[in-house]
């Protein structure tokens, strides 16, 4: 998956859930939660199953959406952290 500018919020939201994803939503209020999008309507979407709340789902308003983080790609590249001086 990749990020498109040009995209909107329930695009996004849809290509996430196509992907299935990892998902962090930043809610206008400051919450964030945290899972995957399990579906996208044209107001509602909803995430689940969320982290750290065994057993529960969420049903967020699109537009109450400040930002949204996406695992776009796994750590096959990542390098492991160096001290500066170790």
């Amino acid at each position: 998956m990749e990020l498109d500018a040009n995209d909107g919020m329930q695009r996004t939201l849809e290509q996430a859930r196509d992907a299935n994803a990892p998902v962090e939503v930043q809610l206008r209020g400051g919450h964030v939660l945290k899972g995957k999008v399990i579906a996208v309507g044209s107001e509602f979407a909803v995430i689940g199953p969320l982290s750290g709340r065994d057993f529960s789902d969420a049903k967020l308003r699109i537009a109450d959406i400040a930002a949204l983080c996406v695992q776009v790609r796994g750590n096959e590249g990542a390098r492991p952290f160096v001290r500066p001086g170790n």
